[in-house]
């Protein structure tokens, strides 16, 4: 069930609380299409079996806005259009934010939006102080996610370099144990995470254990107080200095995800030492 939304405009910092004493509502739905691949058979009935994703969520409320006053209830019109004002040359595409408490789950949802669709709130006559209202929001995302951040720091992997004498073929010249951790996700869908990788390092890997998948950087080397920040669902790998370290990215690497449940990942690299880490940030994913 339901408990609370807010809707944030990220753009002007306004903010609207549905569903309080002054905005209650009896009608919230979360409707989330589905998309394919449809393809005919020309000469038989019905389609070609194809593979099926998730589309857009919709988001819908219906309820009442109140107010004890003509100039109460107006400031409250006035508040929730300034909480869903959106500058037509704004790059941003998703500019509200819903914040939503369910009952049944203890972290707070987001979901990033847009409206479907403006508003409707007619101007109720004779009473002025109340006015059903029923506002739809679209997200091009379907997964909610926590907003609360998680993290998990791995250390420098230890690496060692040499060869022992008397050479013994074939001879390894560097060996590296690599550092391991554990990165849970809470909700009921995989999530994608974000790597800061700290340096001194050269080459490092970082690698999802459960699934058997690696991100390798070949041709990269950090020093101390460097880094390289990647975004496993957007795939990219930007260097604290501004720079774009994707080309690095070894054509066989994974953007791996999180998986519901316990994953555990390893940092790994060629070279490394302290202070050298790895943090992974993540959100836990829920589709309800």
């Amino acid at each position: 069930m339901i408990n609370s939304v807010n809707v944030v405009n990220v753009i002007n910092g306004a903010s609207f609380m549905f569903n309080d004493d002054n905005c209650p509502m009896q009608v919230w739905t979360m409707d989330v299409d589905m998309r394919g691949e449809d393809r005919e058979r020309p000469l038989e009935h019905g389609l070609y079996e194809t593979n099926t994703y998730y589309g857009r969520r919709i988001f819908h409320a219906e309820g009442q806005l109140l107010g004890d006053n003509a100039g109460a209830y107006m400031q409250r019109r006035l508040d929730l259009h300034n909480a869903l004002i959106i500058p037509p040359r704004s790059a941003i595409r998703a500019p509200l934010r819903l914040d939503m408490q369910f009952d049944g789950i203890g972290p707070l949802l987001q979901s990033y939006c847009t409206l479907d669709g403006y508003p409707e709130l007619p101007m109720a006559v004779p009473n002025y102080a109340l006015t059903d209202y029923m506002v739809a929001f679209k997200s091009f995302d379907p997964v909610i996610y926590s907003a609360t951040q998680r993290s998990a720091v791995l250390p420098a992997p230890t690496v060692t370099t040499g060869a022992p004498f008397p050479l013994v073929f074939p001879v390894d010249f560097s060996a590296s144990s690599g550092s391991d951790g554990l990165a849970t996700n809470s909700g009921n869908i995989t999530t994608y995470p974000r790597a800061v990788i700290t340096g001194p390092v050269t080459n490092p890997r970082l690698t999802n254990l459960d699934k058997n998948e690696t991100l390798r950087f070949d041709g990269l080397i950090l020093n101390g107080g460097d880094s390289v920040t990647v975004d496993f669902k957007q795939r990219v790998a930007l260097s604290s200095a501004g720079g774009n370290f994707y080309g690095t990215i070894t054509s066989d690497s994974s953007f791996w995800t999180l998986e519901p449940g316990d994953n555990t990942f390893r940092f790994t690299a060629d070279r490394a030492s302290a202070p050298s880490n790895v943090i992974l940030y993540w959100h836990d994913a829920y589709m309800l």
